[in-house]
């Protein structure tokens, strides 16, 4: 029995040591249950606002490179610049179309080939189409710098934006190079190679202090030469007629080329029955051919004497 009671006094204790939690709890409900209730709906709206902001942003993303796609392989800057506009800064989209629409025009500048027209296979434009004038180039240069300063300004010191930091400036670089403006393409590139550096991009440093050091080389004009001046050439023999003679059909002798009084100055031919003929000088300093005759026959065999006639013999009549 004293076993029974002490099972008896344990389930009535833990009997009440739970009623007990429970009006805790239902006390703790009444005075915090709202405000609990409301921040868990809180966070897991907050949740599901994030997951579809995350959601939207990449759909914008994709849309966005989607339309570089398409506006680069139109080779249209003018796409490109539209493209740059409509996307905002959330992404590198509007730095990236940007640079290809001063690459486009950097291309016409430099081949005179307008934007949109292609060469055939005999480098011809189609007909009616000419190639750029010295003004339109300028006007496509001007056009590409314009480009390229758009989408430098837009970068940032990020290290994602940093290879199109480079870029842009080394098309700046570029197009000063080719209006002979060496000092600022120097600065460009020396931009260039401080960007490069404050993030730890090794390999392009070398490269962009290449071109600085060969800066000088491009301030000496180019020379063309001439095929025989080029290694390797051989110069173009000349034949020289000189010191010919001939002769007439009365028999008479006359010379073509026979050389005059002073070295290197034309002889005389002297035509029969009166006048002469001053034939062209030969070049200086060529040798003259030795002189050519007319070929002497040569002489006819002598005959043989014809062999006497043999005696008769005796006793013939």
């Amino acid at each position: 029995m004293a076993m029974e009671e002490r099972h008896k006094q344990i389930k009535e204790g833990a009997g009440r040591d739970e009623s007990g939690l429970n009006r805790e709890f239902i006390e703790m409900m009444e005075k915090w249950g709202f405000p609990l209730v409301l921040g868990l709906a809180l966070i897991a709206g907050g949740y599901a606002a994030y997951n579809w902001y995350t959601r939207k942003a990449d759909e914008r993303n994709d849309a966005a490179y989607a339309d570089l796609d398409t506006a680069a392989v139109s080779g249209n800057p003018t796409q490109l610049e539209r493209v740059a506009g409509d996307h905002g800064k959330s992404t590198a989209v509007p730095i990236e179309a940007h640079i290809f629409a001063a690459e486009i025009h950097m291309e016409a500048a430099r081949t005179g080939v307008p934007i949109g027209e292609k060469l055939d296979k005999d480098n011809k434009l189609p007909e009616g189409k000419s190639f750029l004038t010295d003004e339109q180039k300028k006007a496509e240069l001007g056009k590409a710098e314009e480009q390229f300063k758009a989408a430098l300004a837009m970068t940032n010191d990020s290290f994602g934006q940093t290879d199109s930091a480079i870029g842009a400036l080394t098309g700046l670089a570029s197009i000063a190079e080719d209006r002979g403006e060496l000092d600022k393409a120097k600065d460009f590139y020396q931009q260039a190679v401080a960007k490069a550096k404050s993030q730890k991009i090794d390999a392009l440093v070398p490269i962009l202090q290449k071109r600085i050091d060969t800066l000088d080389s491009l301030k000496a004009p180019i020379k063309l030469y001439a095929a025989a001046d080029l290694p390797g050439a051989v110069a173009k023999p000349e034949t020289v007629i000189q010191g010919i003679t001939g002769k007439t059909a009365t028999g008479e002798t006359i010379n073509l080329g026979s050389p005059g009084a002073t070295p290197g100055q034309p002889g005389v031919i002297q035509i029969p029955g009166g006048g002469t003929l001053t034939p062209i000088a030969p070049p200086t300093g060529a040798p003259p051919l030795p002189p050519v005759t007319s070929p002497t026959p040569a002489p006819s065999k002598p005959a043989e004497p014809a062999k006497p006639a043999e005696p008769a013999k005796p006793g013939n009549p």
